[in-house]
């Protein structure tokens, strides 16, 4: 729909399968436009695109009534064209072919990044998020919170490191579906750590419920008892809040409704999983919870870019990061390489996250804020600190926005 009204502000009035009650009818009037010249654009969706029956429609039309059509695929979220569907079923007869994407390269996928750019060809033009910002984004500001997990959660946390480090040291490849199930269990207990709730409770009462407006909170999508807690939690702290979920999605007026809301400043918070993190723009959200921090660079980058769209009223953006890790007590005096690897990818992001944040430097800074964490768990000679140390500890980021921060 967003795509919709952007085609049609270049004159162009597009048709779209996806929301007609027939998609043949719909390709039929859109070549039928073609015979009479010009520009003719059709939105799709993956799914789609992919479709056999849609490919051959659009291939048989294109050479008909002896004339041949040229073609030109806007492949937005490219990265994404790297599944199986996609490869399986590429649609060739596309002359010319143009991918958009902020993560082109697809983390842990290497075959189908190599299918991507096969298909599309080399890079022809790149435009990084340090020019981005000031020209077609704002500029954010940076907060990483972090807690430890509770004793329940270390108990399994540590079964399932044993049980993967034995996977490991019975040479089970990487891409062993049983090894990977033991990756993914341990990570969404880093993900949806249970002690993140009242974390998230202390940085919202720190903000000020009553100032939160244009806020996005993002849930895991692995574990639907945490999205549950962080609505019984606005709820509790009277703000008011709509969940934008598959459901929402899938009910265009519905959503519509939200945006709407949202946007007027009376509902004051969305509360979004994945759903959020590609295609929808909702240019007015000024400041993002990122409850459910991943350890993939397209997630958290499609994340950060959901709060940095330019707006009237919006000089800059807030993102609140938060970390769940092992207490330092367990990190030290045991066989820890696995743990302290784990710890590491999480900073490791998050100073990814941050390098191009304004509060980058000073006594308060994301720099300041992540040496703190680090020494917590590699100590320098002589620097002592007492932070996460035992399970369901945590600790707000320094310089974190007290009231109205614009």
């Amino acid at each position: 729909m967003q795509w919709n009204e952007e085609v049609k502000k270049f004159g162009v009035t597009p048709v779209v399968p996806s929301l007609e009650a027939s998609t043949d009818k719909a390709l039929t009037r859109l070549f039928r436009g073609l015979r009479g010249g010009g520009t003719h654009v059709a939105i799709v969706t993956n799914n789609l695109l992919c479709a056999k029956r849609f490919q051959a429609t659009v291939a048989s039309k294109l050479h008909s009534h002896g004339q041949t059509v040229s073609t030109m695929l806007i492949a937005d979220e490219a990265h994404t064209l790297g599944a199986e569907s996609f490869i399986r079923n590429k649609p060739e007869f596309f002359e010319k072919r143009l991918a958009l994407s902020a993560t082109p390269v697809r983390q842990y996928d290497p075959d189908g990044t190599e299918e991507i750019f096969k298909f599309f060809g080399p890079t022809a033009y790149e435009f990084g998020l340090d020019r981005a910002i000031g020209f077609c984004l704002v500029p954010y500001r940076y907060y990483v919170h972090a807690c430890t997990l509770c004793e329940e959660e270390i108990v399994k946390f540590d079964q399932l490191s044993r049980q993967i480090g034995a996977a490991m040291g019975a040479e089970v490849t990487e891409d062993d579906s049983s090894l990977q199930g033991l990756l993914i269990a341990r990570r969404r207990i880093i993900e949806t750590g249970q002690s993140k709730i009242d974390l998230l409770q202390e940085v919202l009462t720190r903000r000020g419920p009553r100032n939160l407006k244009h806020a996005l909170i993002y849930a895991s999508a692995k574990n639907p008892e945490q999205f549950d807690a962080i609505g019984k939690l606005l709820t509790i702290l009277r703000v008011k809040w709509a969940p934008v979920t598959q459901d929402t999605t899938s009910n265009p007026k519905l959503l519509a409704r939200i945006l709407d809301s949202f946007a007027k400043g009376s509902i004051r918070v969305l509360l979004a999983k994945k759903v959020l993190d590609e295609g929808v723009d909702i240019p007015s959200i000024r400041e993002a919870f990122i409850v459910a921090s991943s350890t993939v660079e397209r997630e958290w980058v499609q994340r950060r870019g959901r709060v940095l769209r330019v707006h009237p009223g919006k000089p800059w953006a807030i993102v609140h990061d938060f970390l769940a890790l092992p207490p330092v007590r367990a990190v030290r005096g045991n066989d820890t390489s696995g743990l302290k690897k784990i710890i590491k990818v999480e900073l490791n992001r998050a100073h990814a996250f941050g390098r191009y944040a304004q509060n980058v430097a000073g006594s308060d800074g994301v720099h300041a804020n992540l040496e703190r964490l680090t020494t917590a768990y590699w100590p320098e000679a002589g620097v002592k600190t007492d932070i996460l140390e035992d399970a369901d500890e945590h600790v707000v980021a320094r310089g974190t926005p007290r009231g109205e921060p614009w």
